[in-house]
């Protein structure tokens, strides 16, 4: 594990605070279709298998965890995870980053008597070409927090500023994938629909969705396929254009 893991307690009292979000509603239709979604394999697992289908299909979460915290590990930097807390930290000493998604813990609306379930902190998160996408969500029913919940939330690092913002159910798997344009995520919950999903990268709007047997819970890229541990399935899918 990297010592860099720790430094997200540290780093938080000089955090940058972000205001307070829209929390937009579900998606409606299937998207743009501009690319597609298609299972190419599914079957069912073990539940309790999980490190076993990472072995088995070459591949690994780069993540480590400790303490409630964890760090999502990129070429040349982590990112530094703790509840609602995120730090960007370089490697070789340079100077971090930390965002503060307080605001974005709950929607306006929540059912009586659950507010301390619905509290969306940050589950993944990735880096690229300066843009930092996040992914909040809350771990219950979507009807606990009125539907707005598991977000996906582009924001110019340098500039501190919010890019766009997903619709809502969309995201609360452990992982999410940058794919060129789009990103690939997943959502589901007990008696939810569950799904994978593309996403515009420059727009964050829906460009396909494709349903899945149960929740996805990590959706990782190897070669050329997408490998997705639901679950109760191993699935595998493909991007194709129409």
């Amino acid at each position: 594990m990297r010592a860099a893991l720790f430094l997200a307690p540290l780093a938080a009292a000089g955090a940058f605070v972000l205001p307070r979000p829209a929390f937009p509603p579900p998606a409606e239709g299937n998207g743009s279709g501009a690319l597609r979604l298609a299972i190419v394999s599914s079957q069912r697992n073990r539940i309790t298998d999980e490190n076993a289908w990472l072995h088995r299909n070459g591949l690994k979460v780069p993540a480590d965890a400790a303490a409630g915290s964890y760090a999502i590990h990129q070429p040349g930097l982590d990112l530094l995870i703790e509840g609602t807390t995120l730090t960007v930290a370089p490697a070789g000493g340079a100077r971090p980053t930390t965002l503060d998604f307080r605001n974005y813990a709950y929607a306006p609306y929540t059912a009586p008597g659950e507010r301390e379930f619905v509290k969306q902190e940050i589950q993944w998160a990735a880096l690229s070409g300066g843009i930092l996408y996040v992914e909040t969500a809350h771990l219950t029913y979507a009807r606990s927090s009125g539907g707005r919940n598991a977000y996906v939330t582009a924001i110019d690092l340098k500039r501190r500023k919010v890019l766009w913002r997903s619709p809502a159910l969309v995201a609360n798997a452990r992982t999410f994938v940058l794919l060129g344009k789009v990103l690939v995520t997943g959502y589901g919950f007990t008696d939810e629909p569950d799904y994978l999903f593309l996403l515009d990268r420059k727009t964050g709007r829906l460009v396909d969705r494709l349903p899945v047997p149960s929740g996805p819970e990590y959706v990782l890229w190897k070669g050329s396929r997408l490998y997705v541990r639901t679950y109760d399935h191993d699935v595998a899918a493909k991007l194709y254009r129409p």
